[in-house]
């Protein structure tokens, strides 16, 4: 007599977890957009957190992690106050984002990116 399939049955469609998914396959390619988050620099935003950070996304491996992402990613974890692991894969590996987080801390930049971050921006009709 045949012993029963006691495996979980396989789900109909196919996701990071079956071992017949080439890795590969699931990263989505570089050239694709996301939805944004609330918790997105606008444009004039990154204008002034880019002079604060500046091109600091180099990884230790030589990959690139685009430091806008990086910031948008530390900013989407202080709207939430999700864990690092649970932050959305559409931004860089919780990792990076940690290395860099714990890189800026240490340097003092933090405090400084996120009053910049909160400042609001001077329009024409404010008076001085």
């Amino acid at each position: 007599m045949p012993t029963p399939d006691r495996r979980a049955p396989r789900l109909p469609f196919k996701d990071s977890l079956d071992p017949d998914v080439p890795a590969a396959s699931l990263a989505a390619p570089a050239s694709a957009q996301r939805l944004p988050y609330l918790s997105d620099l606008t444009d004039e935003q990154w204008e002034r957190a880019q002079r604060l950070v500046g091109r600091q996304g180099r990884s230790d491996r030589g990959r690139r992690a685009d430091p806008r992402e990086i910031v948008n990613a530390i900013r989407y974890r202080w709207t939430t106050g999700c864990a690092w692991r649970m932050l959305p894969h559409d931004f860089p590996a919780w990792r990076t984002v940690y290395g860099h987080f714990k890189k800026w801390r240490k340097a003092g930049l933090l405090p400084a990116l996120r009053d910049t971050l909160a400042a609001r921006p001077r329009y024409e009709s404010d008076s001085p």
